[in-house]
């Protein structure tokens, strides 16, 4: 398990053929009251268990419409995905699976199902026990 211990935030292109802009922020563990990244990414919004850490990911197109957002909470040795969302426009393109990769990727940790599963939750897990890079 890689241990987020300082917030960060990059940008980058990602996709098969850099078709999207991906905004990557880790967000420490019991952020000061007072920490600026504490005004979009609140890691005490997370309800997932985040002990080791926070992933805030939004996924844009080259135009700037949004494709998908998730935050994702690591602790101990797994992580969990506390909210995804994929733009209707966007789904059944791999999308949500891609970025459930790169959350194990960041945390060096499989990717777990939570206890939050919503709306596709259950289908997308179906036949699967957990997520790697």
């Amino acid at each position: 398990m890689k241990r987020i211990d300082a917030a960060d935030c990059v940008d980058y292109m990602w996709g098969d053929t850099d078709e999207y802009r991906l905004t990557l922020v880790v967000v420490p563990s019991g952020l000061a009251a007072q920490d600026p990244w504490r005004d979009d990414h609140d890691d005490r919004s997370v309800a997932v268990p985040h002990g080791d850490g926070s992933a805030w990911l939004t996924v844009r197109t080259r135009d700037d419409r949004l494709v998908a957002q998730a935050v994702f909470g690591a602790e101990g040795s797994v992580v969990r995905c506390d909210t995804i969302t994929v733009m209707d426009a966007f789904r059944r393109q791999g999308i949500a699976t891609r970025l459930y990769k790169l959350a194990s990727a960041i945390f060096e940790a499989p990717v777990v199902p939570s206890a939050l599963l919503i709306e596709d939750g259950p289908a997308f897990w179906q036949g699967r026990s957990q997520i790697t890079a």
